[in-house]
């Protein structure tokens, strides 16, 4: 084990060699064995022993002497002076009953002789791992036995003999600390602990002192104190030395806590503080060890402080003097500040022992507004029913709620979000109590919950992706089949970062190294360079940062350095064998300075940034694949792990916040009608509906407050059930026509029927229609309100389901008629500039309200409006026209690239211009005339052109409304050519409507069955095209109504269309009517719309066309007489088919 040791250390900086003698371990073994008859001639050889190992070569040279027999020979030496103390020699005084003076002089000589064995035991278990297993494999019961009796307490005249083998023992059980192998020997043994925790606490003052002794000279005994009293101020920093080394472990804290280690650190806090030295801001080492175990066992390091009144007064009165104290040292005051904290948070020990003294003093230092350190503490008596009667009583929880951020605070600064984490984390333990009523009602809170939600749905906004058309559904499969690939990859690259096959070095064997920024030799100390960790074998002796230890032994008179005399009394250090600061690793041992703890993070900031730094990792690993320069990946990293805390916070706080307003939301109506108003019902369907993971108890909720009997009224009028069909069921996946319905948008619009169903079954009742039509509608009239009678009667079209119900709405009030009117209206005023249309006016979205309300009443029997072709006709949009199968399946061949069609001369053919005179096209002319009935009646009857034998047209692109490939086109539709043909293949909306423009001028009737009958034209209309099929099917009957694309365009209108493409659509047909009224002036524009005039305008074409189509399913054909087999409907109806939600 040593040589690997030797081969991992970091070589210590070359130091002037002390001297060149060397040592015969033999003459140690001598001096031993000859202890008993000369034990002076011993003494003296273990201080020149002593003298000679100062450094790790020569430790080493001993300990390999004759397979350890010297070091064996020194541990068995302190056995055996060891039993000649505690057994031998006061055993048998007491049996025969002599006096113990006589002996007290030869006491004292193997009393110093084993404080320097112990002296050179613990500087070799320094300097040498092999050292510390040696001590601890062999020897460990009897050595273990030695230390228990030194350490255990004594009468006065044994304390007075044996009080200077303590500090030597407590530092060579420190020194055995520093190994992991050899501190789970120490931590083990539970006597042993138990003594060393009371060293800490030891008396200020001699036990047994007697008041007796007046005889004594007074400057004497005025020396004896003061060596005493630094004894004991030794043995106190050595025993506090053992606990914190052990405390650097994980899988030793608990020991600590078991021995009431953290007590008896109370217990020192007070008795030094009484002393006069300022604890908090001069010993940082015992914020460390604190701040250590409090990670692990928060609970139990503030149950055993408190069991020191005192102590917690001392923490309570540095938190009232914060700002002071952060003046001084900003840093360990806000460690210490957090350590309090967290101990108060956690141990209601603690909390019931500050009682509400506490909060008054509190509260009184702070009359205006709470700090962030004091709201944080009093938020720590939230978790009590006592403190949170002390809070209501005192008002100190309305002054907590006062520091909620309103909605212009809620940004990003950590801080403030950090205390709003701390308070509605910690009202979450108000869920079952009377101060949740307060809580909820208070003026800060739900405008704090609205905006903190609203700002965490901008920033983790998770939309579906969905195929807008037909045409691009392969390709972004593609892609999100490579993307979903591509994640797959890089969640196993990570998996094999963190699941390696390596095996881990042990952590006394490992580097450090990974505590420095960067690898390169510039960036790491000179210590590290070119080598590998420090181990806690090397000699401190030629470093200038070491100091001196008060465990040693006194100095030599001759003026020469002895290594365990580092320490001079006075100096506030840790009193430790200390490592390079550089080379220890965090987690196993501390830096020689204790204060540099003090720039670490506190223990909720480590936790914060443990699952940042992997992401950080990731992200600066991908900037440096892609090419980026360390620097910019380096900040790059830095703004993104800064960003991820922040949403982190915010959603921990978005969490706490729901889970009081969905226990709230289950409470006494009387209680929970607090929720009902249009912003907070608003910011809940929007979580439901935006965020990345849906709520269980979120939704629990809305249906509660979906079914307040209560609530029913303001719920009507916030019109929330518009809140669920907008925002949960007219979803992205549902309003693209062909696109595949994902598994989020699913479960969504699921729930949001579900919601609409449980809003519906309340409204639907004589109560709701009173609030409807009588209460509402009645003072929306006498008031002049259109608009709000207007919403009334959309609320009841949907939410009134029974049969008798409706047939009263529709018989008094036509809401269909007066809907469509006003939408009419509204559409129409547009084109005169008097009102805008979009989705930010309230035109617009009282437009986009009502049509929403129309998709309402539509689920079922889709598939009747879509295949025109037959029942069994194409469902599915193509992905190209080749794709689709045709009715009559002809050559695929074109009629001007036959054979025959060669020799044809040019009397046979008719040529088609454009304005400049450039041939557009040369067809056979009895093939036109065959497949085009306006070419054929031209032709066939005496008109002009047969008798003047015209054979030649002119080609007016602006007044054809197409292009000149689309006529083209349209030519050979009308020579006859297959439609299987390349020249015929119609694969675009935009030339699909010039073919049925074209078709309809010019009569081709083959054109028109193969767009119209087999579906092909009704697959091309979604909601990006709607507004290009639009004109043309309300202005032209033979497309609109007698290939039934009105109905299609009406559906698509309702259910495939987007608010700002339904309204962009409306603002087309107003345009087109306002230019068709304008006059011949504008007849380029007017000529877009059809080759002829329509009777009405475009936008009530719009409307007849909605009433046709929703008609049969919002109303009853037959009034209903009975219940049971009487009623009858209209048998292409069912009831599924009537609303929107089951």
């Amino acid at each position: 084990m040593e040589p690997k040791r030797m081969k991992m250390a970091i070589p210590t900086p070359s130091s002037p060699k002390k001297s060149t003698s060397t040592y015969d371990p033999r003459r140690i073994i001598e001096a031993l064995k000859i202890f008993r008859g000369e034990p002076t001639k011993t003494h003296a050889e273990l201080l020149q022993l002593k003298r000679h190992l100062d450094s790790k070569e020569r430790v080493l040279a001993f300990l390999e002497y004759d397979n350890k027999s010297a070091y064996r020979a020194l541990l068995s030496r302190i056995i055996a002076m060891a039993n000649d103390i505690f057994v031998s020699p006061f055993e048998h005084g007491a049996s025969a009953g002599q006096n113990l003076s006589p002996q007290l002089p030869a006491q004292q000589q193997i009393v110093c002789a084993l404080r320097e064995t112990f002296s050179v035991v613990a500087n070799m278990c320094h300097l040498s791992v092999l050292a510390c297993i040696e001590a601890c494999s062999s020897n460990f019961d009897n050595l273990f036995c030695v230390f228990i009796r030194v350490l255990e307490p004594k009468k006065q005249a044994e304390e007075q003999l044996l009080s200077s083998l303590r500090c030597p023992a407590l530092r060579l059980i420190g020194n055995l600390c520093e190994l992991k192998e050899t501190a789970t020997y120490v931590a083990i043994s539970a006597h042993l602990m138990e003594l060393v925790a009371m060293c800490v606490s030891s008396s200020s003052s001699s036990e047994g002192e007697s008041a007796g002794e007046a005889d004594t000279d007074a400057s004497t005994t005025v020396a004896s104190q003061l060596s005493a009293a630094t004894e004991r101020r030794q043995e106190e920093e050595q025993a506090l030395r053992v606990l914190r080394l052990l405390a650097t472990r994980r899988k030793h804290l608990k020991y600590i806590v078991r021995c009431n280690g953290i007590a008896k650190i109370a217990t020192f806090i007070v008795r030094r503080h009484h002393s006069g030295e300022s604890i908090f801001t001069g010993r940082p080492d015992l914020i460390q060890l604190l701040t250590y175990v409090l990670r692990f066992y928060p609970t139990q390091v503030g149950d055993q402080l408190s069991t020191s009144a005192e102590c917690v007064e001392l923490f309570l009165q540095f938190l009232l003097d914060h700002p002071r104290h952060r003046q001084q040292n900003a840093n360990r005051a806000h460690h210490l500040t957090e350590l309090f904290l967290r101990c108060v948070h956690s141990s209601h020990t603690m909390r019931y022992q500050l009682g509400h003294d506490a909060i008054t003093t509190i509260l009184r230092s702070d009359e205006t507004t709470l700090s962030d350190v004091h709201c944080r503490f009093l938020c720590c008596f939230l978790k009590d029913v006592h403190g949170r009667a002390w809070l209501r009583e005192s008002g100190g929880l309305d002054r907590i709620l006062c520091r909620l951020a309103t909605a212009e605070q809620c940004d990003d600064r950590r801080d403030l979000l950090r205390l709003q984490q701390f308070i509605v984390t910690d009202l979450k333990s108000i869920l079952h109590d009377h101060a949740l009523l307060l809580t909820i009602n208070h003026p800060n809170f739900l405008p704090t919950a609205i905006a903190q939600i609203n700002r965490f749905l901008e920033e983790n906004l998770v939309e579906c992706e969905t195929v807008g058309d037909a045409h691009n559904q392969h390709e972004s499969s593609d892609a999100n089949v490579q993307h979903e690939d591509q994640m797959v990859d890089h969640k196993s690259d990570g998996n094999r970062k963190r699941h390696g096959t390596d095996e881990p070095l042990c952590k006394d064997f490992s580097a450090s190294t990974s505590a420095w920024p960067s690898h390169s030799p510039a960036a790491s100390p000179p210590s590290t360079r070119g080598s590998v960790a420090w181990s806690p074998s090397m000699s401190p002796s030629t470093d200038p940062q070491f100091s001196l230890s008060p465990s040693a032994s006194p100095p030599s008179d001759h003026g020469q350095f002895w290594l365990d005399d580092y320490l001079v009394e006075g100096l506030k250090t840790k009193a430790m064998s200390p490592p390079l600061q550089e080379d220890a690793a965090p987690e196993e041992l501390e830096t020689d300075d204790p204060s540099s703890f003090l720039e670490r993070k506190t223990i909720m900031e480590e936790e914060e940034d443990e699952s940042d730094i992997e992401e950080f990792a990731d992200h600066s690993n991908a900037s440096a694949s892609a090419g980026d320069g360390p620097s910019s990946s380096s900040a790059d990293g830095k703004a993104l792990a800064e960003r991820k805390k922040v949403m982190k916070i915010r959603a921990k706080i978005v969490d706490a916040l729901l889970t009081l307003i969905t226990t709230f939301s289950h409470l006494d109506e009387r209680q929970s009608i607090v929720l009902i108003s249009e912003n907070v019902i608003r910011a809940l369907v929007r979580h439901v509906s935006e965020a990345p993971a849906m709520d269980n108890r979120l939704c629990r909720a809305l249906r509660r407050l979906a079914r307040h009997q209560m609530g029913l009224q303001k719920m009507l009028e916030i019109d929330f059930y518009q809140m669920v069909i907008r925002h949960l069921i007219r979803r992205q996946c549902t309003l693209t026509r062909f696109a595949p319905l994902c598994t989020r948008c699913d479960f969504r619009r699921d729930f949001g029927r579900r919601l609409l169903g449980d809003h519906a079954l309340l409204a639907d009742s004589s109560m709701g229609e009173h609030l409807l039509l009588r209460l509402r509608l009645e003072e929306a009239v006498a008031g002049g309100a259109e608009w709000e009678r207007v919403r009334s009667l959309a609320a009841a079209l949907v939410l009134l389901r029974k049969d008798e119900r409706r047939i009263r709405l529709h018989h008094n009030f036509q809401p269909i008629d007066v809907l469509l009117e006003f939408v009419g209206r509204l559409v129409k005023e547009t084109a005169t500039k008097r009102r805008s249309l979009d989705q930010q006016s309230a035109e617009g979205r009282l437009c986009c309200d009502i049509l929403s309300a129309f998709s309402a009443l539509l689920k079922h029997h889709q598939h009747i409006f879509e295949d025109f072709g037959g029942e069994n006709g194409p469902k599915e949009a193509p992905k190209d026209d080749k794709s689709v199968p045709e009715m009559v399946v002809e050559p695929a061949e074109c009629v001007l690239l036959r054979p025959t069609n060669n020799a044809v001369s040019d009397q046979l053919t008719l040529k088609f211009r454009d304005t400049n005179g450039s041939l557009v096209a040369e067809v056979p002319k009895d093939d036109l005339c065959t497949f085009n009935e306006y070419f054929m009646g031209m032709f066939g009857s005496e008109f002009l052109e047969r008798l003047t034998g015209r054979d030649q047209f002119v080609f007016d692109s602006d007044a054809e409304c197409c292009s000149r490939e689309e006529f083209v086109k349209f030519l050979h539709f009308s020579i006859g050519c297959g439609l299987q043909s390349e020249c015929v293949q119609v694969n675009s909306a935009e030339c699909c409507v010039a073919m049925l423009r074209l078709a309809d001028k010019y009569l081709c009737i083959r054109l028109l069955d193969h767009l119209l009958q087999s579906g092909k034209a009704s697959r091309f209309i979604t909601g990006h095209t709607l507004r290009l099929f639009l004109p043309l099917v309300l202005s032209v009957p033979t497309v609109g109504d007698g290939g039934g694309l009105s109905n299609v365009c009406a559906l698509v209108l309702l259910r495939y269309c987007t608010d700002a493409q339904a309204l962009d659509a409306l603002r087309l047909l107003a345009e087109r009517d306002a230019d068709c009224a304008a006059g011949p002036s504008t007849t380029t524009v007017a000529a877009a719309v059809a080759p002829f005039a329509p009777a009405l305008s475009l936008v009530d074409s719009l409307c007849d066309a909605l009433r046709a189509f929703v008609r049969p399913y919002a109303e009853l054909t037959t009034p209903q007489r009975a219940r049971g087999p009487g009623v009858t409907r209209e048998s292409s109806l069912d009831t599924s088919a009537y609303w929107d939600f089951s």
